[in-house]
């Protein structure tokens, strides 16, 4: 029997196989908390609305249940070295990506942060790359867009 997991702000209570339920706490979320060693935290990914609506403007074409969709974010996670832009931070954490996806879709959760590009006008789209700010919920059109650098690999 596969685990069940109801989302909490920061915490899976995981319903296992001896029906015993387990909190799980993302240790990247929850500072302080160290990580479970017997369950892989990872596995956990929020899908809503606004991972969905991220995941169909990048064109996403992968099927539409859950555990492809989580597959899909946690390969996408792998690639992402979270530790560069945060130190403190684990390299790979599909949480924090769903979470960045969520909160660039979402208008008002934007709006609450006076720091959020959308305040400051077309300057701050101008600085966006091109490829990104096309997905943007809130850009706007008149803004010249840079490119993002070409990535040998």
């Amino acid at each position: 029997m596969a685990p069940r997991a109801a989302l909490r702000p920061s915490i899976f209570v995981i319903v296992g196989p001896s029906n015993f339920p387990v909190t799980l706490r993302n240790p990247d979320v929850t500072p302080g908390v160290a990580a479970r060693r017997d369950l892989d935290w990872r596995h956990f990914v929020v899908i809503d609305s606004n991972t969905d609506a991220f995941l169909a403007s990048i064109g996403y074409r992968g099927s539409g249940t859950y555990e492809a969709r989580r597959r899909f974010l946690r390969a996408l996670s792998e690639r992402i070295d979270l530790k560069q832009m945060r130190p403190g931070l684990r390299r790979d954490n599909p949480r924090i990506v769903q979470q960045a996806m969520y909160l660039f879709m979402s208008i008002a959760n934007r709006r609450a942060i006076p720091k959020d590009c959308m305040h400051v006008g077309p300057g701050a789209c101008a600085r966006c790359p091109k490829e990104l700010a096309r997905y943007c919920p809130v850009r706007q059109d008149d803004a010249p867009r840079r490119r993002l650098p070409v990535v040998e690999g």
